[in-house]
């Protein structure tokens, strides 16, 4: 074997700001490339997966994980998952609406500094309340009374239109799904448009997210992660509007996941100076995160917490639903990871206790097999 090459590999990672235990990770790679032990790796990250989703303290019934390597993919689940297995994905929906008002910016539709109750009236408790503070949830905003305690859609909409500012402070950010829910009635003004039917136009269609979509006819698919049996989301605040927010309510799968990696790589979804604005404009979270804009997850070298892993490039993106599905994007490396649960039992509330603490640890076993797989595609290719 060519060891020098692979010192090189290592060295390429660590160089675009990966931190990891490198001779562990090289002597691991060593004994596969020694002994082609390619099957039995891979048939060991399968049991690590099927042991996590017996686990009775996770309650996963369905787990599908994807690595992406580039355009190839390795997926892995101890049970089928069909292409029409569609996954509730909840707060990553705000990613997808972070990319309309991005389009609307490009189009000259909307600004940044624009002021919401200028363009949306009946937002007129926020004073001052620019577009920009709500995508980076910058200060602190409340509604009176709580959205998830809506009755019906009317007297959501009611509620939602007496969000006020209660502190503009620009030091910390407050992660709250109401600035998005105010972003998607504020496109849906500027457009008059519903917001499916913009995701449908500037993204789904575009991009070819086939899988990819709101309220998900129950006859063509099949739908995980929402709790429920009516094929609408878990996040009650979005079922009462209909299934549909700029917070919750998108149902994708692996197939359309990959697809979005590439377009992050190639800079098509967003272009490179957005991409490198988010990664230095964020704040740090209540567990010391770096957050960026939409709540996305950038990389942070010195802790082993976040959804963007120390172990990948500085220029990564990351984002996790309540509902428990994690979405990991590695621009610089060309590096993907899904991640998609049905962790939210029927008529439940949210996941089971242990289920954060026992998912970390499994999302960075998960990580450290990845970047061994990504190692070995890499020496695989150019040896």
């Amino acid at each position: 074997m060519n060891e020098v090459f692979l010192d090189n590999l290592i060295k390429e990672l660590v160089d675009n700001g990966a931190v990891f235990d490198t001779e562990k990770i090289k002597n691991r790679l060593k004994n596969i490339i020694i002994n082609d032990d390619i099957n039995n790796f891979l048939n060991e990250l399968e049991r690590i997966i099927t042991k996590y989703q017996m686990n009775p303290e996770n309650e996963v019934n369905t787990i599908a994980v994807t690595i992406g390597i580039d355009s190839n993919k390795i997926s892995l689940s101890n049970q089928k998952i069909e292409d029409n297995t569609l996954f509730d994905v909840a707060s990553i929906t705000k990613v997808f609406v972070l990319k309309l008002v991005y389009e609307f910016e490009k189009l000259g539709l909307i600004k940044y500094t624009d002021v919401i109750k200028d363009i949306c009236p009946e937002f007129a408790d926020l004073d001052g309340y620019t577009v920009i503070d709500a995508i980076k949830m910058y200060g602190k905003i409340e509604t009176n009374g709580k959205l998830s305690s809506s009755i019906n859609k009317e007297n959501f909409i009611r509620t939602l239109e007496s969000v006020k500012v209660i502190d503009y402070s620009y030091e910390s950010s407050n992660y709250t799904d109401i600035g998005f829910i105010v972003l998607g009635y504020v496109l849906e003004s500027i457009s008059c448009l519903t917001l499916p039917e913009l995701m449908k136009k500037y993204i789904f269609d575009v991009y070819d997210l086939k899988y990819t979509m709101f309220n998900p006819n129950m006859d063509n698919y099949i739908l995980l992660g929402n709790g429920n049996n009516t094929g609408m989301p878990q996040d009650f605040k979005t079922r009462i509007n209909d299934g549909v927010t700029g917070a919750a309510g998108i149902f994708t799968n692996s197939i359309d996941m990959l697809k979005l990696s590439l377009l992050l790589y190639n800079y098509e979804f967003f272009d490179e100076e957005f991409i490198k604005r988010m990664l230095e404009d964020y704040f740090f979270d209540e567990k010391g995160r770096k957050r960026t804009y939409a709540g996305l997850y950038i990389s942070t070298d010195d802790i082993d917490i976040s959804y963007a892993p120390k172990e990948f490039s500085n220029i990564t993106l990351a984002h996790q639903g309540f509902t428990g599905s994690v979405v990991i994007f590695d621009i610089k490396n060309k590096m993907h990871i899904s991640i998609l649960l049905d962790a939210i039992k029927l008529n439940a509330s949210k996941k089971t206790e242990r289920f954060i603490e026992n998912f970390y640890a499994f999302k960075s076993v998960i990580v450290e097999y990845s970047l061994i797989l990504y190692l070995l595609a890499r020496y695989n290719s150019k040896k």
